[in-house]
């Protein structure tokens, strides 16, 4: 009889090859690396946060233009990305870099989707909406009083206001600045250019004191600022045309004279201008 040892060898099939808690029949990646997180289908869930594509419009288009502008921008620039976008060329945000730019949209929606290299199965899209700009709107409103404009802006997130030359720049929809004596041009416009230009012209005027009123042959006009010489109208009350001419103005005392002592009792209106002055007022004649 036979008496020597045999040895039998038995193999057991693990049902799950990867270890990674997917059993093998309902795993779609069978080779994930130990110790890696995965997903219900057993493939790796990268370690990128919820936040980190971000997308900017930074700029809408003019109407009946391609000339919208998005800007894409990713944390972790530890992975290499493809972002596809509907109807343009694909983007790839590489190396070091966390940015990139896509220009030349029309108005319309666009699907952005993310997409990592070394992740197959990672996608993240989003949705944007690329809009024609409203109709610059701007109601500018003047206090002469206290030498102030208030302007009351729309259709734009970002404004230019320039005011003689001097341009500051908001974000709000209203803006406030103190006005100069004598003709002030304000303009006001957006980043852009076809949403135009609008422009007005404001004038502050100094302040003046007349008397008397009535009178029976002079008016004394006391004139604020400091201009030399002012332009005198007369009209009758009719509106007709006496005489115009111009006149100094005293430096120390600020005064002028307008003479109706060859004028017939009634009410005149007496128009001064000067630089810095437009003033309108009624005088009545004894």
């Amino acid at each position: 009889m036979d008496s020597s040892n045999s040895t039998i060898s038995i193999t057991i099939t693990s049902n799950d090859l990867d270890e990674d808690g997917i059993l093998n029949d309902d795993d779609e990646c069978p080779n994930t690396p130990q110790g890696k997180v995965v997903d219900y289908k057993g493939c790796e869930i990268f370690g990128v946060a919820d936040n980190n594509n971000k997308i900017e419009i930074t700029s809408a288009t003019c109407i009946g233009n391609s000339d919208g502008s998005i800007k894409l921008n990713v944390e972790d620039s530890s992975y290499n990305y493809t972002v596809t976008i509907t109807g343009k060329e694909n983007v790839r945000i590489t190396g070091d870099n966390k940015s990139a730019s896509v220009n030349g949209l029309a108005k319309g929606t666009y699907t952005v989707c993310f997409l990592i290299d070394d992740a197959p199965n990672y996608e993240q899209c989003f949705d944007v909406l690329i809009e024609e700009p409203k109709a610059l709107s701007v109601f500018i409103d003047v206090d002469n009083d206290n030498r102030t404009t208030s302007i009351q802006l729309g259709g734009s997130k970002s404004y230019t206001i320039d005011v003689n030359g001097q341009k500051y720049t908001t974000n709000k929809d209203n803006f406030t600045t103190t006005l100069p004596t004598g003709l002030s041009l304000i303009k006001v416009y957006t980043d852009l250019d076809c949403q135009g230009i609008i422009e007005k012209e404001v004038f502050i005027s100094e302040d003046i004191m007349y008397y008397p009123n009535p009178t029976q042959d002079d008016i004394n006009v006391h004139i604020g600022g400091e201009d030399k010489k002012i332009m005198v109208s007369v009209f009758s009350g009719k509106g007709d045309l006496i005489y115009t001419k111009q006149q100094l103005v005293q430096d120390m005392s600020r005064l002028t004279e307008i003479d109706l002592s060859i004028q017939s009792s009634g009410t005149y209106i007496v128009v001064l201008e000067s630089k810095t002055v437009r003033k309108t007022f009624k005088i009545v004649k004894k």
